[in-house]
């Protein structure tokens, strides 16, 4: 049985001296002293997204199998369902999926 893999997202702030300091609560998952890989990314996700459960990892694999910046991914992904559910588009769109 393979164990599942540690691999967890966080939202940090670059100190002085470059310095990046983790949450108390994914420091307590590691031992002082452990080496660890940190993935980096300029940005951060929304509130809006993470509440829908949206990760960087999401946002990174759209944007390279769409061939899109960043940026327009979040956009994107943003936006989606702000239609009025009786909007003609809504509407044209809600059948194309029946």
């Amino acid at each position: 049985m393979e164990k599942p893999y540690p691999s967890m997202e966080c939202e940090v702030k670059v100190g002085h001296g470059g310095v990046i300091t983790l949450p108390p609560t994914i420091a307590a998952q590691f031992q002082e002293g452990k080496r660890i890989t940190i993935r980096v990314t300029d940005g951060t996700v929304s509130s809006k997204l993470r509440k829908r459960g949206i990760t960087e990892e999401e946002i990174e694999r759209i944007a390279s199998l769409q061939w899109e910046q960043r940026e327009n991914v979040v956009g994107f992904l943003e936006t989606e369902g702000i239609f009025p559910r009786s909007s003609p588009f809504a509407r044209r769109s809600r059948k194309l999926f029946r």
